[in-house]
């Protein structure tokens, strides 16, 4: 089983929007999927046990909640402008991946939610999820509250995937 944390040192609010984004991804591309709070998981018997952290604070690195989920198979995705190993060393564990998206610098260049572009680094390094299916999942939960988000909040996905991208 394939679980998705969003780890928010807010009101979680941010990291419910995206996991519910990223649920609607999911079953719009045929998995199944369940969206609880801020997990998602994804179940199947082709479904390697592997968790992906996605860390909307650069603080929450070393939390316990943090920790408690790490192991050799997890991929971390961090919200932070600093290098991948320098985050790497503040873990102090050896996760299968560590990611860093400057979402923050994103979302204010962009004018959208840093969430957005973190969701961009996921895709990039989850490979089995679509990135068109994710954009076009993104424009749904945008265009129903903040239609005039949406050209922002793809704008700023893409540019997360980018980052992510060169990160690797």
């Amino acid at each position: 089983m394939r679980r998705f944390l969003f780890l928010d040192n807010s009101t979680g609010e941010a990291a419910r929007q995206a996991a519910s984004i990223l649920a609607d991804c999911l079953s719009r591309s045929g998995y199944d999927s369940a969206c609880h709070c801020d997990i998602v998981t994804i179940a199947g018997p082709e479904v390697p046990d592997e968790t992906y952290i996605l860390l909307l604070d650069e603080s929450m690195i070393s939390h316990p909640v943090t920790r408690a989920h790490l192991n050799q198979r997890s991929t971390v995705v961090v919200c932070s402008a600093r290098p991948a190993r320098l985050l790497l060393e503040q873990l102090g564990a050896r996760p299968a991946g560590l990611v860093a998206v400057d979402a923050s610098g994103i979302a204010f260049d962009q004018g959208a939610d840093p969430l957005i572009a973190l969701l961009g680094g996921a895709a990039r390094t989850a490979p089995w999820i679509d990135p068109d299916v994710l954009s076009a999942a993104i424009w749904a939960s945008y265009d129903r509250e903040f239609a005039y988000g949406a050209r922002a909040a793809l704008r700023a996905f893409d540019q997360g995937y980018i980052q992510a991208q060169q990160a690797r």
